[in-house]
């Protein structure tokens, strides 16, 4: 930790990352380095083990089924999102909408919407990896 300039958490819904160690990890790290960006790609419904993270980013469905209703309108993304950044102490959340694009929500709920530009791609499996590698990039 001492020598990282960002951290990534993501276990791609496999389960390493329970309450326990995910809170211990984050808490360590703030211990090191409180201002050390904490990038989390969360999975599962249990939003409340990336307490203390500087950004979490879910696509629009894990955010729907965190949110328990399905959200269809940016209004919706942001009212589920100012939720989560109250009761997780998260400074930003990221979420990823496939061809819609993404809506960066700030901690003042300063929300930003991006476009996505589309592309002719064969596959698009990694996509939410190359947000969550390039945010990092970005971060550090």
């Amino acid at each position: 930790v001492p020598h990282c300039q960002a951290v990534v958490l993501s276990d791609y819904h496999k389960g390493i990352f329970n309450r326990n160690l995910s809170q211990t990890l984050i808490e360590t790290i703030r211990k090191f380095n409180p201002n050390l960006p904490i990038i989390v790609d969360p999975k599962g419904r249990y939003y409340h083990r990336y307490k203390g993270a500087t950004v979490i980013t879910p696509n629009l469905k894990e955010l729907s089924e965190v949110a328990g209703h399905p959200l269809k309108s940016q209004e919706d993304i942001l009212t589920e999102s100012h939720r989560l950044q109250q009761s997780l102490d998260i400074e930003s959340i990221l979420v990823t909408q496939g061809s819609q694009g993404m809506t960066l929500i700030e901690k003042n709920y300063e929300a930003e919407f991006f476009p996505a530009q589309t592309r002719e791609v064969y596959d698009v499996s990694g996509a939410g990896d190359t947000v969550v590698a390039t945010l990092a990039l970005g971060l550090a």
